[in-house]
């Protein structure tokens, strides 16, 4: 992972430990975070999201990149007073992969267009809008579609991305799957 700060005109890189520092006070904020099959369920009438067989679910990839991700984001030590998750599956599946208790919003299960429905945007910026506990975040597990059409921001499948509660201008970080180790690493205390 890499890191740079502005001094003046010019760009200094940081070291990991300068770049967790950043991201670890990024993340006092807000940590916030689409399918074929879905899209020809929904078509024909087939799609149901109880029934994980009628979704696009994790690939056996995506499984492994959020199982180690959920592994290192738990030795990083976060404090998070919520996780909550969208109820389609793949959402679902990642969330429970980092926290033992996730709760499910109807917010942020984006079923139908979003888009074209300004109560439904309003209903994932009232998530996103939640303030945290002092010292505290909230952990969101949505898809990109949902949080495109609630931010106008974008962001990659499977990043983490950190916003402050209510502002819905910038991102302050995005965290690459990968570098959640990367974290994690960075967090432990030195050894003597």
């Amino acid at each position: 992972m890499i890191g740079y700060r502005r001094r003046g005109n010019v760009l200094h890189e940081l070291s990991e430990k300068e770049v967790l520092r950043q991201v670890l006070t990024d993340l006092a904020n807000v940590l916030r975070e689409q399918g074929e099959i879905e899209a020809k369920n929904r078509e024909t009438g087939r799609f149901n999201i109880e029934d994980c067989t009628t979704q696009r679910n994790l690939s056996d990839n995506g499984r492994e990149q959020a199982r180690a991700s959920g592994v290192a984001y738990r030795r990083v030590g976060i404090p998070v007073a919520r996780h909550i998750s969208s109820r389609y599956c793949r959402a679902l599946q990642t969330a429970r992969l980092f926290a033992d208790e996730v709760e499910l919003s109807e917010a942020l299960t984006s079923e139908g267009a979003i888009t074209k429905n300004p109560e439904r945007i309003k209903a994932v910026q009232a998530v996103l809008s939640v303030q945290p506990p002092p010292g505290q975040n909230l952990m969101l597990f949505a898809h990109q579609g949902i949080f495109y059409a609630a931010t106008e921001l974008t962001t990659q499948e499977g990043w983490t991305v950190v916003l402050e509660p209510g502002n819905f201008k910038r991102i302050i970080a995005r965290i690459a799957p990968r570098d959640w180790e990367v974290l994690a690493r960075a967090a432990r205390p030195a050894r003597r």
